[in-house]
């Protein structure tokens, strides 16, 4: 197992960042009768992860195979109300919706920026602004204390940096390892960082930081060859579980359940099933 050093977190003033509402989501699925909206899901394709309530109805964005991105929505029945296509060429990460506002976190394939878009409740765009430097990725955005904060993943020099702008600041975590991230969530009068750090393989990473994004710990996740958190659920705000696919050294992948309280102090393991292994075939 390869050992991970702490984090060190830089902070660079940039321009005055958008400005938005109050409020942050979760990458929790949004809570949708899922039974009652069957129908919905499949006649517009699209999973139960999709779909976000606004008011009494819901928005969700398509991106075709042409690569146009569109926003629908629909009524508490199901019904259609609406649909329009969003301009440019923009490839769509995350959805949140807030006070009657809908923000969608992109790839701006024009610019090869992140870029944020918001539009009303009719589907009328109010802005959109690029965030970060060239080929910088979307990965998460929280939407709180009337602050807009942006994840990213960051790449230069060959190596791949985690890159959190709020508030007219950068955010970066400097470290000669790569990493990423998947999910910012708002934990325990912090944030909760997760994603993965590469060396010579690929580990689970779990980062807690404060409100001025200074790290109090890590938790470098190793179970075999390569580990990827696919889910975080928080409990009560005092422990997380984070949900890590796992492949080993055959190629089998493995799916765990890791609970930590907040001070990342492990809990327990435990297994939840295997996914796939390796097609073995003799001639």
């Amino acid at each position: 197992m390869k050992r991970f050093s702490l984090l060190l977190l830089t902070t660079l003033t940039t321009t005055s960042l958008f400005v938005g509402c109050a409020n942050s989501n979760s990458p929790e699925i949004n809570k949708v009768d899922v039974k009652t909206n069957l129908k919905m899901l499949k006649q517009y394709s699209i999973s139960k992860e999709k779909l976000h309530k606004i008011g009494n109805n819901y928005v969700f964005d398509v991106l075709n195979t042409n690569g146009t991105l569109y926003l629908y929505t629909l009524d508490n029945k199901h019904q259609f109300i609406k649909k329009i296509k969003v301009n440019g060429v923009i490839e769509p990460k995350k959805l949140k919706v807030f006070n009657n506002k809908i923000y969608l976190l992109g790839y701006n394939q024009q610019d090869n920026k992140t870029i944020l878009l918001t539009f009303d409740k009719e589907l009328k765009e109010l802005s959109r602004k690029n965030y970060g430097d060239k080929y910088d990725t979307p990965r998460d955005v929280i939407i709180e204390n009337n602050n807009i904060i942006i994840a990213l993943n960051s790449y230069k020099n060959g190596i791949s940096n985690i890159k959190i702008i709020e508030n007219g600041k950068v955010h970066l975590f400097s470290n000669s390892q790569n990493t990423s991230i998947s999910f910012l969530i708002p934990f325990n009068d912090g944030y909760l960082i997760a994603g993965e750090v590469q060396d010579d393989t690929q580990n689970a990473l779990l980062v807690f930081v404060d409100k001025n994004f200074k790290t109090i710990w890590v938790r470098d996740i190793d179970f075999g060859l390569e580990e990827n958190i696919v889910n975080i659920k928080l409990v009560d705000n005092k422990n997380i579980i984070a949900t890590v696919v796992s492949q080993n050294y055959t190629g089998m992948e493995q799916k765990w359940d890791i609970k930590l309280d907040k001070n990342g102090k492990i809990i327990s393991k435990n297994k939840n099933f295997e996914l796939k292994d390796v097609d073995l075939q003799f001639k």
